[in-house]
């Protein structure tokens, strides 16, 4: 077995670690003899895992690189890895549930089991199920060595053991627990115990500590106060405790409330799910990330019932603007409806940015964001009620920043909202209402408007929308060629003329493409049309003059010389690639060409291309332009010369068109997720490199075959 890693190579850097994971055992004696130990980076990640697969990070790489190795392992060979490896480290190793994945098949082997017991940290160790699966299988030997490691030192635990071997029907497990009960127990101290709770429970408070650690675990923060860990309740309104005890409740944890929190049973992912809404009580000054939200692969199994959570005033968040501005995501993806807030300037930046509907109390008026940021704006509020006396009255005044800044350019966040809206408008005015508001917002502005994703859309279902489009909005960055071909493909005739009034055929190179494009896709109507205006509006001799001179222009040319050829190279890079330039060495960070097939160049400007960066693909980056999202998402082949290394985590993610990557064994790491998309890839790679590895270690999604 040879170790590789996806995203790092730690492993191959670390000789002792290489050994021990390949069983080379002669190897591991000779380097432990020299005094060779494992790296600081290795013995990290042995004790505190990788993180997220997702973050791609070189200890994620490592971690996901280790547990991959481990599935084709024997028992005894994880053993004896373990060991070595805890050996080295002098501490606990760290265990996850994907590791007891792994391992599933042999767990309950006596010598895997014991090795587990002695050499891995058994704090996400799930005791109560192991020690019932056990039961059930009827193994007392192993029982007793959950005894020896502590498991059974809670009476509450034992008893509960015990329960379950007479339900089970297990005489030999139940004989086994009682007897190591009448060995262990101080029964006179117990029952003392027992006793002295009741009476605890029978006189406590219904707000007192111990009443409100049936549902609530707290800790205490560094200010003194305590900070909400977790809910265990099954109430669909929450009041979040202002005191428990003597101690003020200050802040509520990550994933506090939330049904998406990891390692969640599935009773309380369903009573979490179930809430309705919270009241967060004053006092409370910090909110974590998630505490009500959710994230990644546990949320898309929950839908929260959350419709109205209250806020305090006190939150740090709604007495500091630069604090609203960068708060954490304590809302995020939580499935909120209505947000109620104190009355305060950061409270309505705080909501207008998130984009939440809020009101100022409980009853009270629902604000929408984004009809907050139109009526904050007279002039443009009156511009889309086509209110023309108001217009008339307000000309010259000017739009606020916020919504000149929409009109723009595209943004995102709270503004497609107030794109969406602006699009929505013209969507549902009449002709006469809608030149009004597009003559009046160009006015005003003194440019043409942004052409932004909602408008774009908006042209697919209101094709008759494109003429005043055309005349109004910018639209250098919309590709008219692939419009027009949208139109040919339909025979929308109708639609082309449009385009042609409005000088998008003035070409004649486009204009014959055109024609080629509806002759090969046999568009008989469209053919019609675009070879009578062809006939009606060129100058055939001036064309045939125009092709003879640029024919002999090009047989009289020189052969270009080496140097044109690197010009001509080094500009078509930068029209179809943005980069970075760092010691010497080329980066690709994002594609903006138009190309389906993409052979990505070898050099720029002298310098080696080695990597492509993170999301460089993505048709959904952030901040990628609509153009480049269309183009990225149609990309089916892509090729890497052998200057490559570094293919970044999700450079393709998305690329549902992709089909066919060519990868070269100079590529010694492939980041997380960096081909993740819905379909399947053919991979061209070559034996005993990383990419033949990582084929096989994400065989059930990647087809793939190897180059000879």
């Amino acid at each position: 077995m040879e170790y590789y890693s996806i995203s790092s190579e730690y492993g191959n850097r670390d000789e002792l670690f290489k050994a021990i994971i390949t069983l080379n055992k002669k190897r591991v004696e000779e380097l432990k003899v020299r005094g060779v130990t494992l790296t600081e980076d290795v013995k990290n990640t042995m004790l505190n895992g990788g993180g997220s697969f997702i973050s791609g990070s070189p200890a994620s790489g490592l971690w996901y690189g280790y547990l991959t190795d481990l599935e084709s392992v024997a028992k005894l060979d994880f053993v004896y890895i373990s060991r070595e490896i805890f050996a080295q480290t002098g501490e606990p190793l760290y265990f996850s549930n994907s590791l007891e994945q792994v391992i599933a098949k042999y767990f309950f082997n006596p010598d895997v089991f014991t090795c587990l017991l002695e050499c891995y940290d058994q704090k996400k160790l799930n005791k109560t199920r192991i020690m019932k699966e056990l039961i059930r299988k009827n193994n007392v030997p192993l029982l007793e060595k959950c005894a020896e490691h502590g498991w059974l030192k809670q009476s509450k635990k034992r008893d509960e053991m015990i329960d379950y071997a007479a339900e089970q029907n297990r005489p030999e497990c139940t004989a086994w627990f009682l007897e190591f009960k009448s060995r262990t127990a101080d029964l006179a101290a117990e029952r003392k115990k027992a006793e002295k709770k009741q009476l605890a429970e029978l006189n406590a408070a219904p707000d007192s500590a111990l009443e409100l650690k049936k549902i609530w675990s707290w800790e205490r923060g560094e200010d003194g106060g305590l900070i909400i860990k977790s809910y265990k309740g099954e109430e669909t309104e929450v009041t979040i405790p202002s005191k428990i005890g003597k101690n003020f409740v200050t802040a509520i944890a990550d994933y506090a409330l939330s049904p998406a929190a990891p390692r969640l049973k599935d009773d309380r992912i369903k009573s979490r799910a179930d809430i309705k809404k919270i009241t967060v009580p004053t006092g409370v000054k910090r909110i974590g990330e998630y505490a009500f939200g959710g994230n990644g692969y546990m949320w898309q199994r929950v839908t929260s019932s959350l419709s109205e959570l209250i806020l305090p005033e006190t939150l740090e968040i709604f007495n500091d603007r630069q604090a609203a501005e960068t708060a954490p995501r304590f809302l995020a993806k939580c499935g909120i409806d209505v947000l109620v807030v104190p009355d305060t300037p950061a409270a309505r930046c705080y909501c207008i940015k998130n984009d939440i509907k809020f009101r100022f109390e409980e009853g009270g008026e629902i604000h929408i964001p984004f009809k907050e940021i139109i009526k904050s704006d007279e002039l443009f509020a009156a511009i889309l009620a086509v209110d023309k006396e108001k217009v008339e009255k307000l000309k010259g005044s000017g739009f606020t920043d916020y919504i000149k800044e929409c009109l723009q350019k595209e943004l995102y966040g709270i503004m497609y909202s107030v794109h969406r809206e602006i699009a929505e408008v013209i969507a549902n005015a009449n002709a006469d209402d809608r030149l009004f508001i597009l003559q009046n917002l160009t006015a005003e502005l003194g440019e043409k408007l942004y052409c932004n994703n909602h408008i774009h859309g908006l042209l697919y279902r209101k094709p008759e929308l494109w003429d005043c489009v055309l005349k109004i909005f910018d639209t250098k960055r919309l590709n008219k060629t692939d419009e027009m071909k949208r139109f040919i493909k339909n025979n929308q005739v109708e639609y082309l003329a449009v385009f042609a009034e409005n000088g998008c055929l003035k070409n004649s190179a486009t204009r014959d493409k055109l024609i080629k494009y509806a002759s090969d896709n046999n568009k008989t109507e469209a053919l019609a049309w675009l070879l009578d205006y062809k006939s009606r509006t060129s100058d055939p001799e001036k064309e045939r003059k125009r092709a003879e001179k640029k024919l002999e222009r090009e047989l009289n040319a020189a052969p270009p010389t080496e140097e044109e050829l690197r010009e001509k190279s080094n500009k078509l890079f930068k029209r179809m690639f943005t980069y970075e330039i760092a010691d010497g060495e080329v980066t690709i960070t994002g594609y903006k060409g138009s190309a389906e097939e993409v052979e990505i160049p070898r050099e720029f400007e002298g310098k080696p291309v080695v990597a492509i960066g993170k999301q460089a693909f993505y048709p959904q980056g952030s901040g990628v332009p609509t153009r480049h999202r269309h183009n990225r998402a149609n990309v089916k082949r892509v090729v890497f010369p052998d200057t490559v290394r570094t293919i970044g985590e999700m450079a393709f993610l998305g690329c549902n068109a992709l089909r066919e990557v060519v990868i070269p064994s100079s590529v010694t790491e492939i980041g997380a997720r960096a081909f993740f998309t819905s379909v399947a890839i053919t991979f061209t790679v070559e034996r005993g490199s990383l990419a033949e590895k990582y084929c096989k270690a994400n065989g059930e999604k990647i087809v793939y075959k190897v180059s000879l």
